[in-house]
């Protein structure tokens, strides 16, 4: 696998390494942070269809997601109140809804910029932080430098926020450069042989679905 935490899927974004402003700062945005802020109305628009009613956007980030054959792919990484989503890297499709409630743990690599997103009830996924994203909340909650601690730190508001405060992710850090993390991984097509219904999905859709989500 390559270096896929500099990989270049980009397609419609492009992001550098500048902290997304608060509401109050809009002036100080740069470019790829204004672009985010643009998207927010479809964002808004794409979760309320896909997700509950009254989930509040609360953080957006372009990621790079990397499949269990090590193929890179530009990701939209959103967080609500209430959800984690994987979207198309332009914003425009729902790839898929994570209830922040089935997030078990969060499994970090700080020298490669890679984290593993734990889903013990369906499968995992593998992203590698690219850059710094838009914050819809006090940049005070966000005191961050690195683009992985400002997810990381981000996740953790979001699941709060989702538990009333009354819960904390857990994230797990480990000091590689990141290629161990790919063995830890919950496969959607491990997912899916835990049931027999799971087996027949596989068979229809083919072994190479997780390309597509």
């Amino acid at each position: 696998m390559g270096d896929a935490g500099s990989a270049n899927p980009r397609k419609g974004l492009v992001t550098r390494n500048r902290f997304a402003r608060s509401l109050s700062n809009m002036g100080e945005e740069d470019e790829d942070t204004g672009q985010l802020r643009v998207l927010l109305p479809k964002l808004r628009k794409l979760i309320e269809k896909e997700g509950a009613n009254g989930e509040q956007v609360l953080y957006a980030v372009l990621c790079n997601k990397i499949n269990e054959w090590g193929k890179v792919q530009g990701r939209l990484l959103v967080l609500t109140d209430q959800a984690v989503y994987n979207l198309s890297a332009n914003g425009l499709k729902c790839k898929r809804r994570i209830p922040l409630s089935y997030v078990g743990l969060v499994t970090a690599s700080e020298a490669s910029g890679q984290f593993v997103l734990h889903v013990p009830s369906e499968y995992d996924y593998h992203y590698a932080a690219v850059s710094r994203g838009l914050a819809l909340f006090d940049d005070e909650e966000l005191p961050f430098s690195a683009p992985l601690d400002e997810i990381l730190g981000a996740l953790q508001y979001a699941y709060a926020k989702a538990h009333a405060g009354q819960a904390h992710l857990p994230v797990r850090k480990v000091f590689n450069d990141g290629k161990e993390l790919s063995t830890i991984v919950k496969k959607k097509k491990d997912s899916a042989l835990d049931s027999e219904e799971g087996m027949l999905i596989q068979y229809q859709r083919g072994e190479d679905d997780d390309d597509t989500d």
